[in-house]
């Protein structure tokens, strides 16, 4: 499609050659043959300068890593080699998302001096975690004419690694519960008593303690005890990883932020302490879980930045898994939404001895208040839920920031 300034060029030329044509004089065809002339000196001063400009970059070709909110710094020289004067020369720096979805662009526009060497430093902020590409556009240079233009490409980009801000938890306490279903304990977690209640065949990573000798003797294979819990103490935490799409894509990246990093900090205190956590979210549109053993597995599972699926469902995860053996006592729910659903699940929740704390995610780009029907049904359960905009507000809720 035909810009508009190409428009009003080719309908000035047309313009121009139109009455030639009509009056059939050779006269007439001079503004057309000025014309053309013009365009062609114009397009020949563009391709001298254009030899004689030169562009210095960053070249480190290494991923650099940075915290959210983090800034750095990128050099870039511009040189007009030549006595002749650049009229226009323009173009822009993108920083990008993995996914192609635009995050921030810095447009540039310069009249170079012959001879001339301009540096800039630009400052570029990192407003969201996970993995972004800055790289520069094709370089536009200008003739005498602001309608004809010419464009260099500079093969150019810096892969970033964006990581979450971690605030720290002063103390939140990890409750215990008495549940009402036989717990499979096959993950490290603190524990207050136990007793045999079952059986069944040994899973690698299972406790050696808690083989059943006299069993595996008999059934000529391992066989692993099922202990019937006083508690099962730790954190599962319910993600309700946002969608990205192009036209939601900074409210979905708040969103995003608030959940991975308020997951991240949620973990490493419970981790600190000597408390198993899992993640518990969608995967390839399937409900999942992952279970967090170690500080490795924690930044492998969040580097990884797990992807929101279109279909998910909030609901369908905590009806899954919540009164399973998957499902620790305590319970962190990260979400954007809240429906009667919701409510009445997490209500289920605590009648099964579990402790959940949900909390409601609003960023300064939401527009609409959350449902106050399935918030009093919230406050008549005695579900405790708090209202966050960042990570910095989920850990001050839920422990007191250090």
């Amino acid at each position: 499609m035909l810009d508009r300034k190409k428009l009003f060029l080719i309908t000035m030329l047309l313009t121009i050659l139109g009455p030639a044509f009509i009056i059939k004089s050779s006269i007439s065809y001079v503004p057309f043959v000025f014309m053309v002339l013009l365009l062609l000196v114009s397009y020949g001063y563009i391709l001298i300068i254009i030899k004689s400009f030169k562009i210095c970059l960053d070249n480190n070709s290494s991923v650099k890593e940075f915290e959210r909110l983090s800034e750095d710094i990128y050099s870039i020289a511009i040189e007009n080699k030549s006595v002749l004067v650049m009229p226009r020369v323009s173009f822009t720096v993108y920083l990008r998302s993995d996914d192609g979805y635009a995050v921030n662009d810095y447009e540039y526009d310069f009249i170079i001096k012959p001879k001339e060497k301009i540096d800039i430093l630009l400052n570029i902020k990192f407003p969201h975690v996970g993995r972004f590409n800055v790289s520069i556009s094709k370089i536009k240079f200008y003739g005498f004419i602001d309608l004809l233009f010419l464009y260099k490409s500079v093969v150019w980009s810096s892969e970033i690694l964006v990581k979450p801000k971690l605030h720290g938890i002063e103390n939140y306490e990890i409750s215990t519960a008495n549940p009402v279903f036989s717990v499979d304990y096959n993950v490290p977690h603190k524990i207050k008593g136990g007793e045999f209640n079952d059986a069944r065949e040994y899973i690698p990573g299972d406790p050696i303690k808690n083989i059943h000798w006299k069993l595996s003797a008999h059934s000529n294979s391992l066989i692993t005890k099922i202990i019937n819990t006083d508690a099962v103490n730790g954190i599962s935490i319910y993600m309700d990883l946002p969608y990205f799409s192009g036209g939601n894509y900074h409210y979905a990246a708040d969103v995003y932020d608030c959940i991975i990093e308020s997951s991240y900090a949620g973990s490493l205190y419970a981790l600190d302490r000597g408390y198993a956590v899992n993640f518990i979210f969608f995967d390839g549109g399937s409900p999942s879980y992952s279970n967090i053993k170690s500080y490795d597995d924690l930044s492998e599972f969040v580097y990884l930045f797990p992807d929101g699926q279109i279909n998910s469902s909030l609901e369908l995860l905590i009806g899954q898994y919540s009164n399973s053996h998957i499902s620790f006592d305590n319970m962190i729910v990260l979400t954007d939404k809240i429906s009667p659903a919701l409510a009445d699940l997490l209500a289920d929740c605590r009648m099964h001895g579990k402790y959940p704390h949900l909390f409601l995610i609003q960023p300064e780009s939401k527009t609409d208040a959350f449902d106050n029907y399935a918030l009093s049904r919230l406050k008549k359960s005695e579900i405790r839920y708090s209202i966050i905009s960042d990570s910095k507000e989920f850990a001050s809720a839920l422990g007191g920031m250090k």
